[in-house]
């Protein structure tokens, strides 16, 4: 195609050139002078000598109808125009001219007035047509507002009567303004008129009567009736007497005739109406009980009914209550008939049908029984091939028979023996009656009956013992069929398909009457699957039928099964290893390219999977690592195959298997480091143990045993329990656990680390308690201060001067005062390094101003702190003196004896005293004392 375009580019672009110039200069030539045209009318044609003619008129005759003729219709009329100029007609399709027509409503002459449009036509013509008043001889006058029986009946006022005139067109009202109405005669009894007269399009006039009266003129609306019926057959349901009058319904009176003239009769007990036992009346339309049984027991033959109705005050009577003797007396009643009945079967002629072969007089009866019979009535049957009254199709030995007990019942054995040899088909039972009476009819009636063919069964269902895929055994695997027909035997013809409608076969397998090698061979080949058997029989009988039956069976397929069950080598929480936690799983049936797929979850039913471990066929790194992570516990391993063979199942195992929690270990050992009593440092004497998993929690008891009355408490609790602490986030104890730890005396202590067992790993220490002892050692007790007493003048000891030095570092100072024979004087206890008890050698408790008592001297100071299980005692012995008040020369010696043990300064200090030997010196002597001894 690109070819043949570029080969003729060049004639087709000068083509389309020149069309286009052509276009162009045909609208120039068109457009441009049809403007000059239009205003000048140079061109166009004049209408002036065209004609213009009418036609559509629905005016007249078949002769004028059709033309310029027009009934007035109140509505603008719409004629069919059309214009010719010399001749010819002119089309006004693409609207050449307009139409305008004038006075074309109202009755008289229309004009139409037909003008050219420019530039095809000039100038105007014009035609007329002629608008005719309607006749009113069309119309039907309709008089209503009667007030006596009808609508154009009133009753006389002695005034005029004016009744509601209708005036109606082709069914359609007329305007009242379209006519004119006079009443005349509408005051007198009588009869008045209307007389109806046309104007504004509409002519002529037209008479409606109507009469005034003193009383209504009665009438049947419905004359009196009652419809026949056949002899003994009346239905006071379905025979009732219709009538409705005007006026009086309620009070009509019956009388029934016979075509003698003579009145029935209802009995002696039957009151009548006014005396006369021959008139009824109806209650509510119902006959009285004696006249209906009268009527049910009337012969066959002509009867009159007749009615009349008394005269009321506002109506005349209706019928002759005395009827004339002469030929007209039965113009005056309503005739009906009982007819002759028609004899019929009230239970109409039958056979209780048999199929082939099964016919038992005492179960297929025959019977019929007519409506009207008498003790000599005998029914003759017969059997007929057709329904021929000729009797030439009858079936030989069965044209006439009886049954045995009259109208109904069994045949004799002859009749029983021909009809049960009758062959399946379809027959015709004959039953006539051998009577006729003048009051019914003899009957003849043909009833169809079959001989059904005997339905043909299995004896033996058809049937195929199935098997699995790969198993077939035709010795066991065997397909048949009996049917009940034929006795002997007969081939019956196997087909195996693939479907239920039987519309293909399975492959390989053609219909078959036996299985040989080849069918066996074949039916070894098939895939597993639902097939259908279909088993069917050819005999063609025209006394039982052929059998088909389509049964379904299965070559089932294989159960599979796992040659190695599904199966993973557990393993410990983070013990996951690739290599020896394998996966595994074997199928006994599986394709070349089958795989199991495995998946892992928590629950038996698959419905919980591990995240990233529901599919999978084989372990890679990234699944390792999840599967090392995994907590411990139960899991399901699910293994999967997907082959969607034919011939064999899926397999879906779920199997379970445990994460094992880990063996949890002490990475570092429980361990403390002893110490001496008071010494302990929570920075150097550790507590520590280190578990793989969780958290070390340490107890501290007294006894091996670790017996819960012998742990240590402490001051604050970890999880409730003050008997139990971990290490802070430095790897230390708490200082709460410090604190105890130091106050500890000295003794043997076991230190028990446990790790609460976890879902992902054991128990440490929990149930075997096996706790690391250490010691608390005694230690050497010391002088934290000298023992040591600053001497006073006597009678000036000053408590808070004259301080009672000598703290030892464990234990409180207790303190002697002995003068210089030896003898005990004074005790003085001490607590952190605080006087707090006097006491004489005798035991009396003193205050400490007791020691002003002293006399001037050199007293004998021993300081001893006993010792316990945790220190060792102290004793230490020193002297102290007590001066004169004067500070003399013995005094400052002893001072200054007694401070040289403290410091040499101070001594040198006490020889400038002794010099100076004032009062004032003393002082300032006693407050360098004290604060000395303060800073000390």
């Amino acid at each position: 195609m690109k070819y043949i375009l570029s080969k003729h580019r060049g004639f087709t672009a000068a083509l389309f050139a020149a069309l286009c110039s052509a276009l162009f200069a045909l609208g120039l030539c068109f457009f441009a002078p049809q403007s000059a045209r239009a205003e000048e009318g140079g061109d166009a044609v004049d209408l002036s000598a065209a004609v213009v003619t009418v036609t559509g008129g629905d005016f007249g005759d078949e002769a004028t109808r059709g033309k310029d003729k027009f009934y007035y219709t109140g509505s603008p009329v719409t004629p069919v125009v059309t214009v010719t100029l010399d001749g010819k007609e002119i089309s006004n399709i693409t609207e050449v001219y307009r139409v305008e027509i004038t006075n074309g409503t109202e009755v008289g002459t229309a004009t139409v007035t037909v003008t050219g449009i420019l530039p095809y036509y000039k100038g105007s013509a014009t035609g007329t047509f002629e608008i005719m008043p309607v006749e009113l001889t069309k119309a039907v006058i309709t008089l209503k507002g009667g007030t006596a029986a009808t609508a154009t009946e009133f009753f006389h006022t002695g005034e005029e009567i004016i009744p509601t005139v209708l005036v109606e067109i082709n069914g359609k009202a007329l305007d009242s303004s379209k006519y004119d109405v006079v009443f005349s005669d509408n005051v007198a009894k009588g009869t008045a008129t209307a007389t109806v007269t046309g104007k504004n399009g509409y002519t002529g006039a037209m008479v409606a009567k109507f009469t005034i009266v003193d009383k209504a003129t009665n009438a049947w609306i419905v004359p009196p009736s009652l419809s026949g019926w056949r002899w003994k057959a009346f239905d006071p349901e379905t025979n009732k007497i219709s009538a409705e009058a005007r006026y009086g319904t309620d009070t009509a009176v019956f009388r029934i005739f016979d075509t003698e003239k003579m009145p029935l009769t209802y009995g002696e007990g039957f009151e009548g109406v006014n005396g006369d036992k021959t008139a009824f009346m109806l209650d509510n339309g119902e006959m009285p009980d004696e006249v209906k049984t009268r009527l049910a027991s009337l012969e066959i033959g002509k009867y009159y009914i007749f009615a009349n109705i008394a005269k009321g005050d506002k109506y005349t009577k209706l019928g002759e209550d005395v009827l004339p003797a002469d030929d007209d007396f039965f113009s005056h009643g309503y005739m009906f008939e009982v007819s002759k009945s028609e004899n019929s079967w009230l239970r109409m002629p039958s056979i209780v049908a048999w199929t082939w072969g099964d016919f038992k007089k005492s179960v297929n009866i025959i019977a019929a029984v007519p409506k009207y019979a008498d003790v000599t009535t005998k029914i003759c049957y017969g059997i007929y091939i057709s329904p021929d009254y000729s009797g030439a199709e009858y079936v030989n030995g069965l044209k006439e028979f009886y049954t045995v007990n009259g109208v109904s019942g069994e045949v004799d054995n002859a009749t029983a023996i021909k009809l049960s040899e009758l062959p399946a088909g379809t027959y015709y039972l004959r039953a006539t009656t051998n009577d006729s009476q003048a009051e019914y009819g003899a009957l003849d009636t043909f009833v169809q009956f079959t001989v059904q063919k005997m339905q043909n069964h299995w004896v033996s269902t058809p049937n195929v013992a199935e098997w699995t895929w790969s198993e077939y055994n035709p010795e066991i695997n065997t397909i048949t069929a009996d049917p009940t027909y034929p006795k002997a035997g007969t081939n019956i013809t196997f087909g195996i398909y693939v479907d239920e409608y039987c519309s293909r076969r399975a492959e390989g397998i053609t219909d078959f009457n036996e299985v040989d090698e080849d069918v066996s061979r074949a039916l070894s080949a098939m895939p597993a699957g639902n097939y259908w058997l279909k088993a069917a029989t050819n005999d063609n009988s025209k006394n039982y039928t052929d059998l088909e039956t389509i049964v379904p069976f299965t070559v089932h397929k294989i159960r599979n099964y796992w040659t190695s069950t599904p199966n993973v080598v557990q393993w410990n929480y983070n013990s996951f290893n690739i290599n020896v936690n394998t996966f595994s799983a074997v199928p006994a049936f599986r394709n070349i390219d089958s795989v199991v797929t495995f998946g892992l979850f928590t629950d038996r039913d698959g419905e919980h999977k591990v995240a990233g471990l529901d599919s999978f066929t084989e372990v890679t790194a990234d699944m390792a690592e999840i599967l090392n992570k995994l907590p411990a516990g139960q899991y399901w391993l699910r293994a999967v195959t997907d082959d969607r063979s034919e011939n064999y199942y899926d397999l879906t195992t779920s199997v379970p298997f445990s994460i094992m929690p880990a063996n949890n270990v002490w990475e570092a050992s429980p361990y403390v480091i002893s110490w001496k009593y008071g010494e302990y440092s929570k920075d150097f004497n550790k507590v520590y143990a280190l578990p793989k998993y969780g958290t070390a929690e340490f107890s501290i008891f007294t006894e091996q045993t670790c017996a819960a009355d012998s742990a240590i408490a402490f001051d604050e609790t970890y999880q409730g329990n003050n008997k139990k602490f971990v290490l802070d986030e430095n790897g230390l104890v708490p200082d709460y656990v410090a604190n105890k730890l130091s106050s500890l005396g000295k003794g043997s202590y076991y230190l028990l680390a446990v790790c609460a067992g976890a879902n992902n790993y054991t128990e440490l220490n929990l149930e075997n308690s096996v706790p690391v002892p250490f010691e608390i050692q005694a230690v050497q007790n010391g002088w934290a201060d000298v023992p040591s007493l600053v001497g006073w003048s006597e009678g000036n000891f000053d408590e808070k001067v004259n301080i009672f030095v000598g703290s030892a570092r464990h234990g409180d100072t207790r303190f002697g005062i002995y003068d210089s024979g030896d003898n005990l004087l004074f005790i003085v206890w001490t607590k952190g390094g605080e006087a707090f008890s006097v006491t004489r050698s005798n035991g009396e408790k003193v205050t400490m101003n007791e020691l002003n008592t002293l006399a001037v001297g050199s007293y004998k100071l021993t300081a001893e702190v006993e010792g316990t299980d945790n220190y060792s005692a102290l004793s230490a012995e020193t002297t102290f003196a007590v001066f004169e008040d004067s500070v003399g020369l013995n005094g400052i010696i002893a001072a200054v004896v007694t401070f040289a043990v403290l410091d040499v300064v101070a001594a040198a200090v006490c020889i400038t005293l002794i010099i100076i030997r004032r009062k004032k010196v003393e002082a300032q002597f006693r407050n360098m004392v004290r604060k000395e001894l303060g800073r000390r």
